[in-house]
């Protein structure tokens, strides 16, 4: 039999803030995610999806995995505490080490890329296409189109 103890809230199981309403779009605030997302000149956007209530339910997963693991190898369970702003967070590693590693602070690029190009969405007459060319072999084919 698997017994899983899972807690998933928006701050973890201690600390000054664990009262607090946690939300998806609270944690995607709080974490940085909504400053790095929209147009350059606009204000923060909300991702169209709940990424963060989707990217917790993916690393719980992979703990739920972890544990599975360790229950087979030692016979002992575990109680998982994830939770939705160190997740998110998380998922920000690269911009936290651009920022880190070489004080370059995160911006909002709209439908761009911070570092490869052309990789982004331009408008047409009829609409829009998105081009991404993530290396040079593909950035020679796309200027040959």
């Amino acid at each position: 039999i698997t017994n899983c103890s899972v807690s998933i809230l928006g701050y973890g199981q201690t600390g000054p803030v664990v009262q607090r309403g946690g939300y998806d779009s609270i944690a995607a605030a709080v974490s940085g995610l909504m400053h790095i997302t929209g147009h350059e000149d606009g204000e923060p956007v909300r991702p169209g999806v709940a990424m963060t209530d989707l990217a917790t339910g993916l690393y719980t997963y992979g703990a739920i995995m972890a544990g599975l693991l360790q229950r087979y190898k030692t016979g002992k369970g575990l109680h998982i505490d994830c939770n939705l702003l160190s997740t998110q967070v998380a998922c920000l590693t690269h911009v936290a080490a651009n920022y880190l590693n070489c004080k370059i602070e995160a911006k909002r690029w709209g439908t761009a890329h911070g570092s490869i190009v052309p990789y982004q969405a331009f408008k047409t007459k009829d609409g829009y296409i998105v081009v991404g060319a993530g290396n040079d072999h593909q950035f020679v084919t796309v200027c040959k189109v």
